[in-house]
């Protein structure tokens, strides 16, 4: 690792870029490579990366994201400047922090940096006086969801159910599906009729927290003409759009 080792830990100043530290993180964290070197990319961001002190517990990763990359890369995001100009269609999928995730090799925050409710509340969106909002949440975070739709500004209309080819996990009912609710502010004209799908969406699971594309698409039709920007968006950027994220690939 280019450390010192310490009983069921790396040590502390260990820099993730070390030459040959990947497969020893990987046995340390028991976390996939692509996801370890995804988030040493976000955490060399912050200007004390060199210097923030790191170490694994157990579980690793749980330990890792909790204390350590969650907080820095929460803090990348509130601190992360908005485009410039309104716009008329919101699409918003938050990353929702669970207060009762008690798995330790299915924690949300091994997969991304989550924000608690009140962090999205505060975000200022570069919303129009007139804009339609399409916020995604899973189904546990309804009551959170709505919260942060009237703190952005909007009323509640309506929702899309996506169900998935595959279950999840849950406390209560494994999850199959997640919910894009459907609000709106100042005058907004719905869709024409032919461009108004569905309420109930099949499509694969795709990678941990990743969208349909069937949805963009959808939002296109709905609304071909209006600016169009994602918040927390991942991955490379899309025609028609601007995205908005610490894992926006440009």
């Amino acid at each position: 690792m280019g450390g010192r080792k310490v009983k069921n830990k790396v040590a502390v100043n260990t820099p993730l870029s070390t030459a040959g530290s990947w497969s020893s993180l990987e046995r340390e964290t028991g976390r996939d490579r692509e996801d370890l070197k995804r988030w040493h990319d976000l955490y060399k961001k912050h200007p004390d990366y060199e210097q923030y002190l790191r170490e694994y517990g157990r579980p690793a990763a749980e330990t890792w994201a909790r204390k350590i990359l969650a907080p820095r890369l929460a803090e990348l995001t509130e601190n992360l400047p908005l485009p410039e100009g309104k716009f008329t269609i919101i699409y918003a999928d938050p990353p929702w922090q669970y207060e009762f995730s008690k798995s330790d090799s299915r924690s949300i925050e091994e997969h991304y940096p989550t924000l608690t409710t009140d962090q999205i509340c505060s975000l200022k969106i570069p919303a129009d006086d007139d804009a339609a909002l399409f916020l995604w949440s899973p189904a546990p975070k309804i009551e959170d969801a709505l919260t942060v739709m009237a703190a952005w500004g909007f009323r509640y209309l309506t929702h899309f159910v996506w169900t998935k080819d595959k279950i999840g996990m849950g406390y209560w009912a494994r999850a199959q599906h997640e919910i894009l609710l459907v609000g709106d502010k100042g005058e907004v004209s719905p869709p024409d009729e032919a461009a108004r799908f569905s309420s109930v969406v099949s499509a694969p699971r795709l990678e941990h927290s990743a969208k349909p594309p069937v949805f963009y698409e959808m939002i296109e039709k709905m609304f071909p003409d209006q600016k169009k920007i994602e918040l927390f968006a991942r991955g490379p950027e899309r025609k028609g759009w601007v995205f908005w994220g610490i894992e926006v690939e440009r």
